[in-house]
């Protein structure tokens, strides 16, 4: 509580070689939710109510999946502690506090590396991931995809231009397939 002036280890969380993130409960900012991991694995989520001073260990499921390195994170909703997203290859909804996790959303993609939220209403979340950006209307499961028309895929080495025809181009992508360029902004998808 003094600006990071002053720092003290603390005893409850794992010892870990990957990330961390943290999300503050907006409501009570003493709350905080800690998603952590090893370099590989999950090491589970964490909550404190005594802004970081002691840890609740609240499941220990491996939500990174062995992206324990770059791709997890938490969100709890800004008006109701209780309502917790904890993504990594998957994304899980829970309505206990992150206790029990339940079954992975479905209609999102995976991969997981942020999110944000709407200041101006407490229900909306964006988040983005090897599929491009969604948006949940009711910070539940139920995503849509609001990517379409922006630039987010990730291409491999390898992305090449006809030489004859402006075009025509082909590449590979993140976790995407391979992606056709025919000279609209509708590319054409191919398999591996």
């Amino acid at each position: 509580h003094n600006s990071g002036q002053t720092w003290e280890k603390s005893t409850d969380l794992p010892d870990f070689s990957g990330k961390t993130t943290l999300e503050f409960y907006r409501s009570d900012p003493n709350i905080i939710y800690a998603s952590v991991a090893d370099s590989a694995y999950g090491m589970g989520l964490y909550r404190s109510v005594k802004f970081g001073s002691r840890w609740e260990w609240l499941h220990k499921r491996d939500v990174p999946e062995k992206q324990g390195w770059f791709s997890h994170w938490v969100s709890v909703h800004p008006l109701d502690s209780s309502r917790v997203i904890h993504a990594g290859v998957a994304l899980y909804n829970t309505r206990n506090g992150g206790r029990e996790l339940g079954t992975p959303a479905t209609n999102v993609h995976v991969d997981h590396h942020c999110f944000v939220h709407d200041l101006a209403s407490p229900d909306i979340l964006y988040i983005g991931c090897d599929g491009g950006v969604y948006k949940t209307d009711d910070f539940s499961n139920r995503f849509t995809n609001i990517g379409y028309g922006l630039q987010t895929s990730q291409f491999y080495n390898g992305f090449s231009s006809s030489i004859w025809d402006s075009t025509l181009a082909i590449g590979g992508l993140q976790d995407n397939n391979t992606a056709i360029f025919r000279g609209t902004k509708d590319w054409q998808t191919a398999l591996p």
